[in-house]
């Protein structure tokens, strides 16, 4: 499962000369090393429990204040797989939020699911390295052309099978990646996210696929459901692509 983590303006960046990566043409990366947050934040003291920014809002608020620049930045939505990898181990294990700083994320309605970044928690506070962009290794391995991996599934088993292992120490964190614009127009054939609400049934499709329901009921659910017996109810659109829930 993820779950909401917050939202970040970065100044995006073509692919640098040094990363081998031929089919990249920018960096998506969560790590601030390449393409750059839009402030050293964390001295404002206005981030989450996540070390990331409950609203968009909050990070306008923080730039007027200060005359900072959002001109040319890129809006980012994150969200992150609720455990994180030892590479020592090889075992995942759960993480909380900073409890000293208030977390209530305000979701977006609508954002674009550009691809799922791993990203280093040495310290188990702010976000640091993006091993992908930062240690090279998009060159080793297949990503989209953000710098992303275009799955859950593939950053998932490129942890489990060593393909971090020699980058930085970890432990690791998946997180889907989303860019937000100014209006809900989304570009054709791309994957989005909405507000969502969970089949009642908790069955496995529901696990994979965030849908937009009625009373409750996701599309895989209602249909096999009409198949057998009406269900008042169970009309359903899927209006979200395939994530880790």
């Amino acid at each position: 499962m993820t779950i909401p983590v917050g939202y970040m303006f970065k100044k995006v960046i073509s692919r640098p000369a040094w990363l081998k990566a031929a089919d990249v043409d920018d960096i998506f990366s969560l790590s601030g090393c390449v393409s750059e947050n839009f402030t050293d934040y964390i001295s404002y003291w206005k981030h989450n429990g996540y070390w990331l920014f409950n609203s968009p809002s909050v990070m306008e608020k923080v730039a007027s204040e200060n005359n900072l620049d959002l001109d040319g930045m890129t809006l980012f939505y994150y969200e992150v797989f609720e455990e994180q990898f030892d590479k020592n181990s090889r075992r995942w294990s759960t993480f909380e939020p900073e409890l000293s700083f208030p977390t209530n994320i305000e979701e977006p309605k609508w954002a674009r699911l550009e691809g799922y970044d791993v990203t280093t928690f040495t310290a188990g506070a702010s976000p640091e390295c993006s091993p992908l962009s930062c240690n090279g290794l998009a060159a080793g391995v297949t990503v989209n052309r953000h710098c992303l991996f275009e799955s859950f599934e593939q950053a998932k088993t490129s942890l489990e099978a060593g393909k971090f292992d020699h980058s930085e120490p970890g432990p690791f964190r998946i997180f889907a990646v989303y860019t937000l614009g100014s209006r809900p127009g989304i570009a054709p054939g791309r994957r989005v996210r909405s507000q969502t609400t969970q089949c009642r049934y908790l069955c496995s499709s529901a696990a994979r696929t965030r849908a937009t329901v009625s009373a409750g009921v996701c599309a895989t659910c209602a249909t096999k459901a009409a198949s057998s017996a009406p269900v008042s109810g169970s009309t359903s659109t899927l209006s979200l692509s395939a994530s880790a829930r």
